[in-house]
């Protein structure tokens, strides 16, 4: 007979898996992707000839597509995409602009040579996050008004600054939202350029679920537009009966991206499954 577990420890189920919150020995698997398969975790061997022009073209086509149709990148994988020579050949060959002289400067930002690529939540201090936001809005040779005054991965999420009008938008950091950020007052950026940067900023900083050094289960705060790490799955909508029901909102079964958490060797299978309902989580036995 199966011992029962402590009444203090929480009984959740993953794909009839039980996971058990006493233990922490986590270790992220190896996936790869392809062109037909560019949701995996990026493999070093996809290539140029493959049919990638550039870095931001492979950024756009190893999106991962979100259960609301939403694409969206884990940390993880824009590590295994933004290699440094991937990177150091955007800073040379996507960015007009950039001297030559600080393309080694600007790498060793974006991508230290000693950067652990484990570290699922990256580098905080480090501008990989930001310098791929740039990419996507090829305006990649702005990185280094973002280096020179600071603004880096940790800051983000960016919000909307609130002493402007809406003729005249900018971004602030979160606990100084008065403060224009002079790496977008300096650039002149445009509106519609202020306005992709902040939107896209929520697909590229997606949250990485995990329990914390005691393995106990941790509780996350979410802005509004955090956008979850759901993958697309064709088994969204499931029985409210073989879920336990629910008493508000419509109840749908997601699977979260396997480079978003850190639950992989409490599984002993891949998938990770999670209920929500109109943004509120419950626990399922």
């Amino acid at each position: 007979m199966d011992t029962p577990a402590s009444p203090s420890v929480p009984i959740v189920m993953l794909e009839d898996v039980h996971l058990d919150f006493r233990t922490n020995n986590i270790a992220m698997p190896t996936y790869s992707v392809t062109k037909k398969n560019p949701e995996g975790m990026f493999s070093p061997k996809l290539e140029r000839n493959n049919g990638y022009r550039d870095l931001a073209h492979l950024i756009r086509a190893c999106a991962i597509t979100g259960s609301r149709e939403t694409s969206f990148w884990s940390c993880k994988l824009l590590t295994q995409i933004m290699t440094r020579e991937r990177v150091h050949e955007a800073l040379s060959k996507e960015c007009p602009g950039i001297e030559e002289g600080m393309i080694g400067t600007y790498l060793e930002k974006i991508v230290p040579d000693d950067y652990d690529k484990s570290e699922e939540s990256g580098n905080s201090r480090g501008y990989l996050k930001i310098f791929a936001i740039l990419l996507l809005q090829d305006l990649g040779s702005r990185i280094g008004s973002f280096i020179r005054h600071g603004v880096c991965d940790e800051d983000l999420p960016l919000v909307k600054c609130h002493e402007t009008d809406q003729t005249d938008p900018q971004l602030a950091r979160r606990g100084n939202a008065g403060e224009k950020l002079a790496c977008f007052v300096e650039g002149r950026w445009k509106p519609y350029e202020l306005d992709y940067f902040y939107e896209t900023q929520w697909r590229i900083n997606v949250p990485f679920l995990c329990l914390d050094n005691h393995g106990t289960p941790q509780h996350y705060d979410l802005p509004d537009k955090a956008i979850l790490p759901y993958r697309k799955t064709s088994e969204n909508e499931v029985d409210l009966n073989n879920l336990g029901g629910g008493g508000y909102g419509t109840v749908k079964r997601v699977q979260i991206d396997p480079g978003s958490h850190g639950f992989h060797g409490l599984l002993e299978n891949a998938s990770l499954t999670a209920c929500h309902t109109s943004g509120h989580y419950l626990q399922c036995r």
